[in-house]
């Protein structure tokens, strides 16, 4: 057991990713450590307030921040440098870049953005029927395709959006009858969606995102109740297409067998490679 000291402010914001751990302040600082030794890496100051959350491009190279500044910044990972940055009207909670990376769906509890990085188009979502007091909190946001975003709400229900060019049309709504509780977190998982409640339970739901996705493309294979009050979600996948098959078939033990753990797509950070190829020709010099 240890400690890294190098914030000057409580840690707000944590994520892993491969061999590296990216954690974000109150102090508006986002410092990226190697797991093993935790040396740290890079440091990044950004954000003028406390960092909200992290989001990793799905290739690596590139990481997103939001603050309580009201910013989301963009961080090259290869240079180690700021990329780009944009403004929002209120301070993000949550970060999620779709499958293919070409978009960053960013949530507050009043507004989703999806921010295409590539094109610099915005699209929004304000729920029209949360207005004073009534207000309905959004709470949890997960892409189901490169084009398709599941959004869930205090009241309990979860959304499916289609995100064109600069607009979010709805689509469906996950078919539930009973709503026990608020939405609390969304998975995707191959072609499985995880949706924890406030309760306590997580619904499993299998769905087929091909053609035009309607209500009775979603089938909820089961529930599970934690017993415990749930705040977030994660999820370890020996293989996506096993994991679906046993929640579908109750087969557990068998998916355990037969399932290898997989290693993320991105083993290491892109500044990790450049350290090692940085110590090697080090030693190659000295050698000389």
């Amino acid at each position: 057991m240890g400690e890294l000291q190098e914030h000057e402010d409580s840690v707000s914001a944590v994520q892993f990713w491969g061999s590296s751990l990216i954690t974000g302040s109150s102090d508006g600082q986002v410092c990226i450590w190697r797991c093993g030794d935790y040396e740290l890496l890079l440091k990044f100051r950004g954000h003028k307030a406390a960092v909200t959350c992290l989001a990793i491009h799905p290739s690596g190279r590139m990481m997103a921040s939001a603050g309580r500044d009201q910013r989301i910044q963009l961080w090259d990972l290869i240079r180690g440098t700021s990329a780009a940055h944009l403004s929002v009207p209120e301070a993000m909670e949550v970060l999620d870049w779709s499958p293919d990376g070409k978009s960053i769906a960013c949530l507050s509890p009043r507004e989703l953005v999806v921010v295409e990085v590539t094109s610099n188009s915005v699209a929004s979502y304000k729920d029209p029927n949360s207005a004073g007091f009534m207000r309905v909190s959004l709470t949890a946001v997960a892409w189901l395709s490169s084009q398709l975003i599941a959004l869930g709400d205090g009241r309990g229900l979860v959304q499916i959006f289609r995100k064109d060019a600069e607009m979010l049309t709805q689509v469906c709504r996950i078919p539930r009858d009973d709503v026990p509780g608020r939405i609390k977190a969304l998975l995707k998982v191959d072609s499985t969606l995880l949706v924890g409640l406030s309760t306590g339970q997580v619904e499993v739901w299998s769905f087929d995102a091909e053609g035009t996705l309607q209500e009775s493309h979603f089938k909820r294979l089961r529930v599970v109740d934690t017993k415990s009050r749930l705040t977030c979600l994660a999820v370890w996948a020996p293989g996506s297409s096993q994991v679906a098959e046993a929640l579908a078939t109750g087969a557990g033990k068998k998916a355990k067998r037969a399932g290898t753990p997989q290693s993320p797509k991105t083993g290491e950070l892109p500044v990790q490679k450049a350290e090692k190829r940085r110590k090697v020709a080090g030693k190659l010099k000295k050698k000389r």
